[in-house]
């Protein structure tokens, strides 16, 4: 047997998958570089023979535990119109809603309270435009909005100086927001959101909150956040056009595209962070029931 025809005859003996290793890994690396996506982590021996494969193990980015609510989350029953009445045992249907509605609560807040920071900007310039100095245009925006926002509150149980002191608030909160969006880039950074009874933070990734923080407590914060080991805007910036789907979701009647944005939002998820442990979920998953208001 001459040793061309040996070479060929090892190749056959070598496994399908040993054999396209090359190949797909090669591949990998060529998506990897044009998507800037981390490569996974490879569990090996010290020599890979035929019968010892590479086994790829995928690492969800450091950033994870900030997601917890997002992770666990099944959207099909979100945000259901209360008109809709599928043939399925609603105390259930209440616990699947639990995390999506606990991303959505702390979500639309924070939303909310950018809606409020930008119509504060917009009146700003407004006032600047008419020839007002910067701290007179502020007292002005501030006046006009706290009198639109005031049609709403009860006298007789808010003080005005107490309603006042209260929107300084929620412009000090929503400019930090809007700093964190604008530092990560994308409004996903939003859906960060965790149950402190459930989840545990490592001791190198820092707690995200807008409250209780001088300004420069909340610049170090900031800093940390945007730690290249955290991942959090790479992360992001994958979960882009996620927040817009939410928004999409809730309320909307059951329909094809309900059904489709409900999956595709936890597919989304799911590429971006991997499974969720088993002992992170409830035993009776979304995932294993057939749905009834597509």
């Amino acid at each position: 047997m001459t040793a061309s025809q040996q070479r060929r005859l090892d190749e056959h003996r070598t496994p399908y998958a040993a054999s396209t290793m090359s190949t797909k890994s090669t591949a990998f690396n060529g998506f990897q570089k044009q998507t800037h996506i981390e490569e996974p982590v490879y569990d090996q021996g010290s020599h890979v023979t035929p019968d010892r494969q590479l086994v790829a193990t995928f690492v969800p980015p450091k950033c994870a535990v900030l997601f917890h609510n997002l992770r666990l989350a099944h959207w099909d029953y979100f945000g259901i119109p209360s008109d809709i009445t599928p043939r399925f045992d609603k105390r259930l249907m209440h616990i699947w809603a639990l995390e999506p509605n606990a991303v959505y609560e702390v979500l639309s807040a924070r939303l909310g309270l950018l809606e409020l920071l930008r119509d504060f900007s917009e009146a700003i310039k407004q006032a600047t435009l008419r020839g007002m100095t910067e701290q007179a245009a502020e007292t002005f925006a501030s006046r006009k909005l706290m009198l639109d926002l005031g049609k709403s509150i009860d006298p007789k149980q808010t003080s005005i100086d107490e309603f006042a002191m209260e929107f300084d608030f929620r412009i000090k909160i929503a400019k930090r927001i809007a700093s964190l969006v604008d530092a990560v880039g994308v409004v996903e950074v939003l859906l960060i959101s965790f149950d402190d009874d459930d989840v545990e933070l490592p001791n190198d990734v820092p707690m995200l909150t807008f409250i209780e923080l001088t300004d420069e407590e909340w610049v170090s914060l900031l800093s940390q956040l945007l730690n290249p080991v955290l991942q959090l805007k790479e992360t992001c910036l994958k979960l882009s056009g996620v927040v817009p789907m939410i928004e999409k979701l809730d309320g909307l009647e059951k329909s094809t595209l309900r059904t489709f944005l409900a999956q595709e939002i936890r597919r989304r998820v799911k590429d971006v962070f991997g499974e969720v442990d088993e002992s992170d979920e409830d035993d009776s998953s979304m995932a294993d029931v057939e749905t009834d208001i597509s």
